[in-house]
Formats: C-alpha cells, sequence, structure tokens
C-alpha cells in the first residue's frame, strides 16, 4: 500500500508536539513494510522518500495556502492508497486531494476556539476557522489525541463524531525508567516549542519569586525555536528576561537550551518537569516523557483537561494560577519522597499506556478499514 504524509514542518528540523508524533508514524509505516513518503516544507535531506516544496512568498498565510495546493497536485498526480495529513490550523491540502483518494486528517487540537491568544490576530482566527470547518468536512477520517479535541471538533466545527478515532495517548520517547544525573542543585526543567501558550514567561516569574528563598535553585528552558515570527519574537522576549534574572542574581539561575539535538540529558538532569501551558493544548507529548524518565510533574489544569494527568501522577494548578504555581514547586522542593511516589506512578501510567508501536497499530487499522470500504 502506497501511504503520503503531508506536513508542513518535519521532526526533528522543527522541533514540536505534532511534528514529532508524524514522524514516529512516518518510521513505523515505514518500519512494517508501506511504501511510506512525506510532503513538506523542511528542508530535509538525504531522504528519497521526502519530496520537499519550497517557497519564495513570505507573506505566512500566502505561502501556507501555496504549500497547500502544490502538496495536494502531487498527491492526485501520485495517485496514493490513502493520504494522512498533519492538520495544523489552517493547514488546506485536503480540501485539494481527489475524492477518490482517501484522506485522514490528525487533528492535534483546536484549541484555538478557547484561546485568547489566537483571538488577537481576529482575521488569521477566521480564517483558520474557515478552513478547518472545511477540512473537517472533507475528511474521511480524523484522528485525534483526546476526548476534549473530540468535544471541541464537534461543539465548534459540527464534526461528524462518526469519523472522529480518539487514540487516547501517544507515544513516549523515554526508557520508561527513573533516570537521573545528580549535582549540587535543585533543578526545574520546562522542554516546549517557545510560544506563548506554553508560557515560558510564567516560568521565569516562578523562578524569579522562588530564588529569593531558595538558593540551590536553577530553571532550564528547552525547546523548539517555532516557525512562524510571534514565536521567535516570543523566544528572543525570553532570552532578554532570563538575561536580566542571571544580573539580578549574578549567577545563572535561568538556562536557555534552544533546538537541542537531543534532549534526553534535560529529562535527566531534571528533579522536576513544569508544564504552565495556559492555552491551545491536545495532550501533553513533553509531559509523558517526563513520567517515562519517573520524574515529577507540575502541570496546569488544561492537561488535566486532556487526560494526561490527574491528582495520582501530578500536582495541577489553575492556569495562570503564579501563586499555586510557586507553592507546588516549594512542596515539592520540601517533599521529594513523597513527590517520587508520585512520580512512580506516573511512570507505571506511561509504561502501560504510551506506545508509538500501539499508536501505528491503531492508525495502520483505520488506514487499512478505509481503503477497503
Amino acid at each position: 500500500m502506497k501511504i503520503f504524509i503531508i506536513s508542513r514542518a518535519w521532526w526533528p528540523i522543527v522541533k514540536g508536539g505534532s511534528e514529532k508524533f508524524i514522524y514516529r508514524v512516518y518510521e513505523r509505516l515505514l518500519r512494517k513494510g508501506y511504501d511510506v513518503h512525506v510532503i513538506t516544507r523542511s528542508d530535509v535531506k538525504n531522504d528519497d522518500r521526502i519530496h520537499v516544496i519550497r517557497s519564495r512568498i513570505s507573506m505566512p498565510i500566502i505561502s501556507s495556502y501555496m504549500f497547500s495546493r502544490k502538496a495536494a497536485s502531487y498527491t492526485n498526480s501520485m495517485r496514493p492508497d490513502v493520504t494522512i495529513i498533519n492538520s495544523y490550523w489552517g493547514e488546506s491540502s485536503s480540501l485539494y486531494i481527489k475524492r477518490d483518494i482517501p484522506v485522514i486528517s490528525i487533528i492535534h487540537d483546536v484549541g484555538l476556539f478557547r484561546s485568547p491568544i489566537a483571538r488577537k490576530d481576529l482575521i488569521r482566527y477566521y480564517l483558520r476557522k474557515h478552513v478547518l470547518r472545511k477540512v473537517v468536512e472533507r475528511a474521511d477520517k480524523i484522528v485525534v489525541p483526546t476526548e476534549i479535541v473530540k468535544k471541541d471538533l464537534e461543539r465548534f466545527l459540527s464534526a461528524d463524531p462518526d469519523k472522529i478515532y480518539v487514540l487516547g495517548s501517544e507515544g513516549a520517547d523515554a526508557p520508561l525508567r527513573y533516570e537521573h544525573i545528580d549535582n549540587e542543585f535543585f533543578d526545574i526543567v520546562q522542554i516546549a516549542r517557545f510560544s506563548p501558550n506554553k508560557a515560558q514567561h510564567l516560568s521565569l516569574k516562578m523562578i524569579r519569586r522562588l530564588a529569593e528563598e531558595r538558593k540551590n535553585v536553577r530553571l532550564w528552558l528547552v525547546g523548539g525555536s517555532g516557525v512562524s515570527r510571534s514565536e521567535i519574537e516570543y523566544m528572543m522576549q525570553i532570552v532578554r528576561e532570563a538575561e536580566e534574572i542571571n544580573k539580578m542574581f549574578n549567577r545563572k539561575i535561568v538556562e536557555i537550551i534552544i533546538d537541542a539535538e537531543d534532549v534526553s540529558q534535560y529529562y535527566k538532569i531534571a528533579d522536576l518537569c513544569i508544564a504552565p501551558s495556559i492555552a491551545e493544548e491536545g495532550y501533553g507529548l513533553s509531559i509523558v516523557e517526563c513520567m517515562g524518565y519517573g520524574k515529577p510533574v507540575i502541570a496546569s489544569e488544561i492537561f488535566h483537561e486532556t487526560g494526561v494527568v490527574d491528582e495520582d501522577r501530578a500536582y495541577i494548578f489553575k492556569t495562570n494560577d503564579l501563586d499555586k504555581f510557586i507553592d507546588l514547586v516549594k512542596y515539592v522542593i520540601d517533599h521529594k519522597e513523597e513527590a517520587l511516589a508520585k512520580a512512580s506512578k506516573s511512570l507505571e501510567y506511561v509504561r502501560e499506556r504510551c506506545s508509538w508501536d500501539n499508536v501505528v497499530d491503531k492508525l495502520e487499522k483505520i488506514m487499512l478499514d478505509l481503503v477497503k470500504s
């Protein structure tokens, strides 16, 4: 069976959860013996299965539209048995793919409908909403990570529930055992793409106040630089604020790591992993990876809504509640044994639920059923 995968960005050139997801799917479908090809606009080299569509247009909306049209045209000419599309907000390639080519849309979240950040650019917001509605109508099957994404699709886009398949979990790139590198610091680690919804700014406010009381704390902000101008501007703002904090305390309290080749060393060094996101989340892949290293997790309630964390597996605070966030970090520092016991429960959860092989097995069944029908 010939399978096409369309994804604007490609792992590890762009380091994000949706990029990692679709890359792991690609790897394992190849392993299963399928004839898999990728269409992307990331500058991938040394893989003749990946067709790169380059754009000389700098305007994001137009360049995205041109990518979608060209990706669809190439797909139509090559006639795959099925096409899997990494359906970012506004990815419209499915709309131009011939109806007799089955399309599976992977939709990781539609958080823009509940996000004040997404609504700041009203033109872009309404364009995305319009395109997503059409994408949902066109898709033969829609695959989502969690129930909350399914409910959002039904609520905001009137999606047909019979077309939606809920994975329930994603895979974890983790050793599935406790691994730790000891040192003199209490290391707090956030691994996420630099973006306003990931709330690195909240993590900086937390460490600024915490460092006034606790002398051995250190914050690591590790993530991809993103692809949009707004994300890059946000990242530079975070870098500047981190430098100010380090100057204020006359020591390296905040470490910024951008586009790390390998994030495993940061999971290992962590005494605590944090995920303070304030919007636009459909799952929480980095949280699962933290758990897969046996590390305690503090997360905003968004990740309780997605189902990745509960009170047995993590410490949860109300979104944007800085005081509660700081109190929980202090509590974990002062109650390490309890935090590690909670982390051991989360490690068991990841062992039982979070396997890339299971994810791809589910996707494979959807593909086979769709092609047969």
